[in-house]
């Protein structure tokens, strides 16, 4: 009878959950302000079994939760406790928020956070087979549990029957005439899938799925109007109900942005003028869409989107949205103050070099310098003088690069792991002067505390370097051995280049055994 009782509670927990899901209302419709005004923030617990203290210790969380506004991603952290268990308390309210997750090397999984989700791991069964999205070794329960088994499966379910389906609308040729009607047939063929997937998965997740099918699609569509500058009569075929914020509904939002400002905007003033574009958005859209396509005006320099954000949230019409962006503005500004504070010390010289006019050294072990050598080739000869008998990793990067700014923090843990073993290896960092300033440049540095030698140098010197390493775009990634070889293949994406990888490169050069 007990178990009878169990099972009966476990089904009405799950009819309660889908049916929860069935009757979400839409971040686009107004009557989600009433909703937001009650919601808490989602919480994702975890828990590790049959792992030793030691494994525990070498397992690392990574968390890339989704955002309706640019940065559209950023990293979460948490730690493990001794007892294998973690939590994350997910810094806004949104529903049904994307999380790209790792647990190590062991399990690559999209979590979709709204009230509260656990996570079980059996270490013992991931060493024996990985799980990708879903698999034995790992399990969904909680609230959210399953909704996240769910779509786990669905991304599956895709791969295995439209497993060509990306590749083929990568391939359409944009300047076809008939490119609009192939980019129909190839959806046609993803509602098909989407349709006999729910069909026997009992109708679970359909507005999220039908949802993120159709933000796909309009993000094609619009790029395909751009490209031929095209524009629809009613703006409204360009429109969706949003039940999570996903990759695909952000990328969305992000589209249909750059199609109003270049095709409903008419003229300089509406596109530049954050007032007027504002108040011109809000007569094309309906109020939580115009909200949404406002949050996509974006600047990389933190006081510039603080501005920007303080301008913007006197527009707002949507109650949820402008208490999204007041909890924004409040992290901004703690950000900024930090910055300040770290570009604020005192400077220290004891740790300057001999490569460019030195500016400051920080808390967190940077030293900033402006380039003063007159041509790329002089400033390469001035960092390989000032750093004989080590192992020089270049990274040449800009402040709008976006891969650039990705790969960042991974090349601060490699400088930590460099330090702590003592190898003779130097970091340096060269940010180009095209489209950015100095300011610009230190903010940036200061926002991700980022460790190592840095020079601002000019675009002029920065194509030189890009003509003697034979590439081009950023980022570019070089090692300049003591014998000042050039070496521009061993590093091709810094994330990829681990500390291991590096002491085996160190074993093999002369001189470093």
């Amino acid at each position: 009878m007990k178990n009878l009782k169990i099972l009966v509670f476990a089904l009405c927990l799950l009819n309660l959950c889908a049916t929860a899901q069935e009757n979400a209302t839409p971040i686009t419709d107004v009557k989600f302000d009433n909703e937001y005004a009650n919601r808490t923030n989602p919480i994702i617990n975890g828990k590790i079994i049959n792992a030793s203290e030691q494994e525990l210790q070498n397992i690392t969380l990574e968390f890339t939760l989704v955002r309706p506004n640019e940065p559209i991603q950023t990293k979460l952290t948490t730690g493990i406790d001794k007892d294998g268990k973690f939590q994350l308390i997910i810094p806004s309210k949104l529903p049904y928020q994307q999380i790209w997750f790792s647990l190590g090397e062991y399990v690559y999984s999209c979590l979709y956070a709204n009230e509260e989700l656990n996570l079980e791991f059996d270490l013992q069964k991931l060493k024996k087979q990985n799980v990708y999205m879903l698999g034995d070794g790992m399990s969904f329960s909680g609230k959210d549990g399953e909704i996240n088994k769910t779509l786990n499966a669905y991304i599956m379910y895709n791969k295995k029957h439209l497993p060509e389906f990306y590749k083929e609308i990568q391939n359409l040729n944009e300047q076809d005439s008939n490119a609009l009607n192939k980019l129909d047939s190839l959806f046609n063929l993803q509602r098909k899938i989407d349709v006999d997937f729910l069909k026997d998965n009992n109708n679970k997740a359909k507005k999220i799925i039908e949802s993120e099918t159709e933000a796909e699609y309009l993000s094609k569509k619009i790029l395909l109007l751009l490209n031929n500058n095209e524009v629809v009569l009613d703006n409204k075929e360009l429109m969706l109900p949003i039940f999570a914020v996903t990759n695909g509904t952000t990328s969305f939002l992000r589209y249909l942005h750059w199609y109003i400002s270049n095709k409903k905007l008419s003229n300089k003033d509406e596109r530049v003028n954050r007032t007027i574009k504002f108040s011109k958005l809000d007569s094309i859209l309906p109020k939580p869409y115009a909200d949404l396509v406002k949050l996509q005006v974006y600047s990389r320099d933190l006081p510039e989107q603080l501005a920007i954000n303080k301008e913007l949230i006197k527009s707002l019409n949507t109650k949820w949205i402008s208490q999204y962006l007041l909890q924004e503005n409040a992290d901004l500004n703690n950000k900024i103050n930090k910055m300040q504070e770290l570009l604020s010390e005192k400077a220290d010289s004891t740790f300057k070099k001999n490569i460019g006019k030195f500016l400051k050294r920080t808390s967190f072990n940077g030293t900033l310098y402006l380039n003063e050598s007159e041509t790329g080739g002089n400033l390469l000869k001035s960092i390989m003088a000032a750093f004989p008998k080590k192992i020089i990793i270049l990274d040449l990067w800009a402040t709008w690069c976006f891969p650039c700014l990705n790969n960042m923090p991974h090349s601060k843990q490699l400088f930590q792991q460099v330090q702590n073993e003592k190898l003779p290896v130097v970091f340096v960092y060269l940010c180009t002067d095209l489209q950015s300033s100095e300011t610009l440049w230190q903010n940036k540095i200061a926002e991700l505390e980022q460790p190592g030698e840095h020079i601002f140098v000019s675009n002029k010197q920065m194509n030189e370097l890009m003509d003697l390493f034979n590439t081009s775009g950023y980022p570019t990634y070089a090692i300049i051995k003591p014998d000042g070889q050039i070496d521009t293949k061993t590093i091709n994406l810094n994330r990829n280049f681990s500390i291991d990888e590096l002491k085996e490169y160190l074993s093999k050069e002369a001189g470093f055994q």
